[in-house]
């Protein structure tokens, strides 16, 4: 199975394929976690960006363009989860100090 591209695999995803998806986990797992990490910069956010983005991709594996690049999408998806729990946190943070 991994000799498969990251877009064969992916419509594999599309169509049920749970032994895609971990593929897909398995090949990209630790440079996801390296991306986020360096976009949180803290820990805890970082563990959650990681953790939701694996689980939009799963869940928004439906939305995924044919002939598109699945390392670009799943990128942004990373990207785009980050920033808003680093968005989240900071508004946290605001509405503890107003207090």
């Amino acid at each position: 199975m991994y000799e498969q591209t990251d877009e064969d695999l992916m419509l594999s995803v599309m169509n049920g394929d749970r032994a895609a998806y971990n593929a897909l986990f398995d090949r990209h797992m630790g440079s996801v976690w390296s991306f986020v990490r360096r976009l949180c910069r803290v820990e805890a956010t970082a563990e959650e960006a990681f953790q939701e983005t694996w689980l939009k991709v799963f869940r928004a594996r439906a939305t995924f363009k044919v002939g598109a690049k699945f390392r670009s999408w799943l990128f942004t998806i990373a990207a785009n989860t980050s920033r808003d729990l680093k968005r989240r946190e900071a508004r946290r943070i605001e509405t503890v100090e107003l207090v």
